[in-house]
């Protein structure tokens, strides 16, 4: 994946430039090193990309839970939002 995503720092206010390739997850801003969150691209193939990726990572991990933020419900995301819904089951908590 190539481009870039522009984030703002909550505290210092200082814009920065980030490898797209960093949505969703946790940097240091530049300017006075508070952690930030980069927000996920907002088009839904750069999106797609980043979140395919993230879940092979997680089943390789055989992760029994993966909580997802569900795409906006829209047209252009409907792919997206499917291929998730096809993918989930309701929630079943562990046994006591």
């Amino acid at each position: 994946m190539t481009g870039t995503l522009t984030i703002k720092c909550p505290t210092c206010q200082k814009v920065m430039q980030v490898p797209a390739v960093l949505g969703g997850k946790r940097i240091r801003c530049r300017g006075c090193n508070t952690t930030i969150s980069v927000p996920m691209p907002d088009t839904p193939a750069a999106y797609a990309q980043l979140l395919y990726a993230a879940l092979r990572k997680l089943d390789e991990l055989h992760m029994r839970l993966i909580f997802i933020e569900m795409p906006p419900d829209t047209p252009e995301w409907l792919a997206i939002r499917d291929r998730l819904i096809r993918a989930t089951r309701p929630f079943q908590p562990l046994p006591q």
